[in-house]
């Protein structure tokens, strides 16, 4: 699977808080027209619906998400075969709507941002496969060898895909796994590890399961933590530069926010040094928790 980051295009957009919620109301249903999503703001700017955020009701009841798609380009509503409302049903859709930001854009910011938290905490927060190679012959020197029997690797591992010494593979049940150790056993085919003179490969899946089901308390701490502090520096990557991603936007712009409160121009230094602070003190407590778990 992909990575995408460790919050949404929704999660990003609502912490920002620069977009509107909309409401469209279809009065009388009608199954041979076409609707739209209203997307052209008060000023008639382009806005664009933000991913995750749309929501349906059919005369007071929640419409399942999977009866209908929504184009967040152009706002065309399109209904599944046999999922299509009843002819005058009364139809509510609510959605939110950002101006100068599509999906695309939050979701590259999103993964910026993700990369900048992994490379600033030297951990990753996500279940990640990573191959590691020691060839002292080559200049190779890509694992601690922490004993004779035992590698250290940077993360916590999860499990051992492959591992093969010199030649030879060693079967990955007979391994003993203890945080971020992998050690050989006398079940292995191999007994020691042959040092940075020869050769070591080792595949192994670390991290933090993606199944949440799988994960310790500790470990789905990190994830919230780690998802907030990704909304955090995504945010000051789109307030430090916003122009990087969209030469469309209008930084002179001003919005009113949800809570009726009136944003500031998004280069404002207040706004970069609030998030700034924030993902800083995150940052720490991601360092603290997972040291822990090392």
């Amino acid at each position: 699977m992909t990575f995408t980051g460790y919050c949404t295009p929704a999660e990003l957009a609502k912490f920002l808080d620069f977009g509107n919620w909309r409401e469209f109301t279809i009065q009388s249903f009608d199954t041979s027209d076409t609707y739209y999503l209203p997307l052209i703001s008060d000023d008639n700017k382009l806005t664009y619906v933000i991913e995750g955020t749309v929501s349906a009701t059919n005369g007071g009841v929640l419409i399942d998400p999977g009866d209908y798609t929504v184009d967040y380009e152009t706002g065309k509503i399109t209904w599944e075969t046999g999922k299509e409302p009843t002819d005058g049903d009364s139809i509510v859709f609510i959605y939110y709507v950002m101006r100068g930001f599509t999906n695309a854009d939050l979701k590259y910011y999103i993964l910026l941002g993700a990369r900048r938290l992994e490379k600033d905490a030297n951990a990753v927060f996500r279940e990640l496969t990573s191959e590691y190679v020691t060839d002292g012959n080559l200049g190779y020197d890509y694992i601690h060898y922490l004993s004779d029997v035992t590698l250290q690797l940077p993360y916590n591992v999860l499990s051992v895909e492959e591992l093969n010494i010199d030649g030879t593979d060693v079967t990955v049940s007979s391994l003993k796994i203890k945080g971020n150790n992998v050690s050989l056993t006398r079940d292995s085919e191999v007994r020691y590890f042959s040092g940075k003179a020869n050769t070591t490969y080792i595949s192994v899946t670390h991290g933090i399961p993606d199944e949440e089901a799988d994960r310790t308390e500790e470990q789905n701490r990190l994830v919230d933590f780690a998802k907030e502090a990704n909304k955090c520096i995504s945010a000051i990557m789109m307030l430090d530069s916003p122009n990087g991603r969209n030469t469309s936007l209008d930084n002179s712009y001003v919005v009113q926010r949800s809570d009726g409160s009136v944003r500031p121009d998004l280069t404002i230094e207040s706004e970069l040094t609030r998030y700034e602070k924030k993902y800083q003190n995150l940052l720490a407590m991601l360092q603290m928790i997972n040291g822990k778990l090392i």
